[in-house]
């Protein structure tokens, strides 16, 4: 029988999906691409640091003035003010660097690629059954790439993933679901694309690429 495992530290009620924020707080994980910059693994950066308590939902308030005295401060600048609207994307690269850059005192992040899609799928697992959300890039075949957070997994009775279940900030929020995208990891690697991105609206063969792992800096 196959079986999903959640990351801990979620709560879906009447409100939606729900993490505790740096103030305590219940707030919405979720934050639709549009609402704060354009480059969809901002918004994926954003719901990880919510997860973690590291930022307050109202860090995302865009009437709210940035407090630019404190480290945290200044990378939500460099991210929303400096960076502005970001069309042609956000690099990991980019993203692990400037979050060591400016955070480490919060968070620690590592980015991971590896050629051999086993081993990234064996590296996103590893997230998840430490309870660590993965940010995680899929390609499409005609170009393009795209950041999700990880959340969840499915793996069948031998104990191997076939599906990982994600938050996807370029569609809308579900309110009775933990997740809103399906990555379909059932198939066999051999092929250039050979996995599905699945979505209530839209599905497309893509390939796992680089995943961002980020837990607190104890």
């Amino acid at each position: 029988m196959n079986q999903i495992h959640l990351i801990k530290g979620l709560k879906l009620n009447n409100k939606g999906l729900l993490v505790k924020d740096e103030s305590n707080s219940w707030v919405q994980i979720y934050k639709r691409q549009g609402t704060l910059d354009g480059a969809c693994a901002v918004y994926v950066l954003v719901m990880n640091l919510l997860y973690l308590g590291i930022l307050c939902d109202k860090d995302m308030d865009i009437y709210e003035k940035i407090d630019k005295r404190t480290k945290k401060g200044k990378f939500l600048a460099h991210l929303l003010e400096n960076q502005g609207l970001i069309r042609s994307g956000y690099r990991y690269t980019s993203l692990e660097t400037e979050i060591n850059s400016y955070i480490r005192d919060y968070v620690i992040a590592k980015r991971i690629y590896y050629k051999n899609i086993t081993k990234i799928i064996e590296q996103i697992d590893l997230c998840l059954v430490n309870d660590i959300p993965a940010m995680i890039s899929v390609c499409f075949p005609e170009g393009g790439s795209h950041a999700l957070l990880a959340i969840a997994k499915e793996t069948d009775s031998r104990g191997n993933i076939t599906k990982l279940f994600c938050i996807d900030p370029s569609i809308d929020g579900v309110s009775f679901s933990y997740w809103n995208c399906i990555i379909d990891i059932s198939s066999s690697y051999k092929q250039e694309y050979p996995f599905w991105y699945v979505t209530e609206k839209d599905k497309s063969k893509i390939r796992l690429d680089d995943i961002i792992r980020i837990e607190k800096n104890k």
